[in-house]
This record gives C-alpha cells, sequence and structure tokens, in this order.
C-alpha cells in the first residue's frame, strides 16, 4: 500500500531483481500489465490517487521445474530441443534433491517512482 497527499502526476512500478516468467501487475483493483513482456523492470500505473492505494504484484514461474529436460545438470540450462524429451535423462529422473531447479522470486524491495 501507498498513500499520498496528493494526485500524482506519474508513476511507475519498478522491480530491479527478480527471477520469473512474468509479473503481472494490479493497482487499486485495476490490471496495469505485465512485467517481463511488455516491459523488463517497470511499468506505468496510471490509475493512482490521492489517499491509499493498493498495489500488487503476483509473480509467475513456469513449469520449467517440472519438465524432464531440465532435470539432466550435466545439460545446458535452460535448453530443451524435441529429441532433449527421449533422451533425458539417460538414468531415469534424479533423486529430488539432483534436480536442476531456478529458484523464483522477488529479490528487491519493490519500488514505486512517482511525480506530484
Amino acid at each position: 500500500n501507498i498513500t499520498f497527499n496528493e494526485e500524482p502526476l506519474e508513476a511507475q512500478l519498478m522491480i530491479e531483481n527478480w527471477i520469473g516468467t512474468v509479473c503481472r501487475v494490479f493497482a487499486n483493483g485495476d490490471n496495469m500489465g505485465l512485467i517481463g513482456v511488455e516491459n523488463k523492470d517497470r511499468l506505468k500505473l496510471d490509475n493512482l490517487k490521492c489517499g491509499r492505494n493498493q498495489i500488487e504484484v503476483c509473480l509467475y514461474g513456469s513449469l520449467r521445474n517440472l519438465l524432464g529436460p531440465f532435470h539432466d545438470t550435466s545439460k545446458p540450462r535452460n535448453l530443451a530441443w524435441p529429441s532433449h524429451w527421449k533422451i533425458a535423462p539417460i538414468y531415469g529422473r534424479p533423486e529430488p534433491k539432483a534436480y536442476d531447479l531456478i529458484h523464483y522470486g522477488i529479490n528487491d524491495p519493490v519500488k514505486i517512482i512517482y511525480r506530484i
């Protein structure tokens, strides 16, 4: 939540250090768009008002951590062609502790940059 004493003329939400597929941003219940598709790390917030504003950021991962070709740690990370499905991993499914998982998350505070 963020509170303004005056209505902001301009505002942007910025997420500098995050790992995921996309982030969907809501402001005061309205869908503002996606970070990671339309913009890499920032998004314009055009519906903020004087008073209390509710900002919500939803980070989404992908099925990458669930798919078999990615569990073979001897292969380059984030690469999978159709042929990988037939051969990966050769030894069968690894133990859970051996999975090559990518940790998703927002690693730094989300920033709101604004001008009154």
